[in-house]
């Protein structure tokens, strides 16, 4: 694997970090499937204009960081793979990104992914319980969804890092901990893949200082 995860130079850069990652899309994909990643990614910066993340930079960095790991650290080639990588906020932080609008630009596969990432409505119900629908439905979902979701989780623990909420930083190590590292990750069939997740996650824990 390569170690694109941890070169903190790409990342310095949100320019930087989109022409590589369109370049390095371009040498794995042509065609339709290279016009459905940089529609992705299209989408996932119109969906997260003006968001930011904990440390103040553009939130596309989130998705971009996470479709970059799975095409160059994780060897994914699979087109749905990526533009979920790129989507996965979308439906949760934008109404105008509702299924029917996933399922015209993306079809049928990827739409699914997608809401399954998306996190269920508030409607009332407390963290905890948001979270055990949630849960439950990820014990369920595909190798893709699981591969994601875990980097995704993994990107949250290394980014709370640099927050100041100190529950924020305690909550987000626990549930990686107590869900994400205990037991989605045993859902991935690659054992590899299941190690070096696991690496990752002890670092980036390690670096949280509570």
């Amino acid at each position: 694997m390569t170690d694109i995860i941890n070169n903190k130079e790409l990342y310095n850069d949100l320019e930087v970090l989109r022409t590589v990652f369109l370049q390095k899309a371009a040498e794995h994909f042509d065609g339709s499937s290279l016009k459905a990643v940089q529609k992705a990614l299209k989408v996932a910066d119109e969906a997260h204009a003006g968001q930011n993340r904990d440390d103040g930079s553009p939130y596309l960095f989130h998705p971009l960081r996470i479709a970059m790991v799975c095409l160059e650290d994780f060897k994914q080639y699979d087109v749905d793979t990526i533009c979920l990588a790129l989507l996965h906020d979308t439906a949760e932080d934008q109404e105008w990104v509702t299924a029917g609008y996933l399922i015209a630009e993306f079809g049928n596969s990827i739409a699914s992914d997608v809401l399954t990432l998306t996190k269920p409505e508030k409607n009332g119900r407390t963290r905890d319980e948001i979270n055990r629908i949630y849960f439950e439905r990820l014990r369920h979902a595909n190798l893709r969804c699981v591969l994601v979701k875990l980097l995704d989780k993994l990107d949250n623990v290394r980014d709370v890092a640099n927050s100041d909420d100190l529950h924020k930083r305690q909550r987000t190590a626990e549930e990686a901990k107590s869900f994400y590292m205990k037991e989605l990750v045993m859902n991935l069939t690659n054992d590899e893949q299941r190690k070096q997740i696991l690496r990752l996650f002890d670092l980036a824990l390690n670096n949280l200082e509570w």
